[in-house]
């Protein structure tokens, strides 16, 4: 028994400096990158949060198909449908889903034809990226979910643990044998909170 809550306690402070780190690495990337870059590289890094979303592209793309069908150049109707904000900002800088459309732009305006279809093929090819992107968004919050029910479940453990048997807390923080155990403890966890990231960072 006296093992058995002490290992609880281990996995609890386990538990609690994974979830400080977590926080931390949420909080810091928002300041000192920034801060301590220079300006070109922040403007870079606030053009690419403010790049359009795949729906609101699609969208464009179907408004200038609708004024290509009523009869107006492609010329035309670029100049009368208003693009979405950062558009020419995602296109300078790679951005997969704005290159779509000015790739079929370009080419629908020196090979001509039929543009209406061209755009609505464009505009469905950015509609599936975008529910694919929303797909990727759901089971990675599932993941992100799951990791931080099973970090702050040994929490409760090891609070109980500590309260409930003097013990277990003697000697795991008095003794030689007990502080190993939670260093080693402490090493295996964070290894498996990193490679957690890194497995729902790639999905997402």
């Amino acid at each position: 028994m006296i093992v058995a809550s002490g290992m609880f306690g281990v996995f609890g402070v386990v538990g609690i400096v994974a979830v400080g780190i977590g926080l931390s690495a949420r909080l810091t990337p928002a300041r000192s990158p920034h801060a301590l870059s220079g300006a070109p590289h922040s403007a870079s890094r606030h053009r690419r949060r403010r790049a359009p979303t795949a729906a609101a592209l699609a969208a464009y793309l179907d408004d200038l198909a609708r004024e290509v069908r009523a009869g107006h150049h492609l010329n035309a109707a670029l100049a009368g449908v208003i693009a979405p904000v950062g558009l020419a900002a995602a296109s300078a800088l790679g951005h997969p889903d704005a290159a779509v459309v000015t790739h079929t732009l370009s080419a629908s305006a020196e090979v001509g034809g039929a543009v209406a279809p061209a755009l609505d093929a464009a505009a469905s090819v950015l509609r599936e990226r975008a529910a694919l992107a929303a797909d990727a968004a759901a089971h990675s919050a599932q993941a992100r979910l799951s990791a931080r029910v099973l970090t702050l479940v040994p929490i409760g453990f090891a609070a109980w643990g500590v309260a409930a048997d003097p013990r277990t807390r003697d000697a795991y923080l008095h003794t030689p044998i007990g502080i190993g155990c939670i260093a080693v403890g402490l090493m295996l966890n964070l290894a498996g909170w990193s490679w957690m990231r890194q497995i729902v960072g790639g999905v997402a």
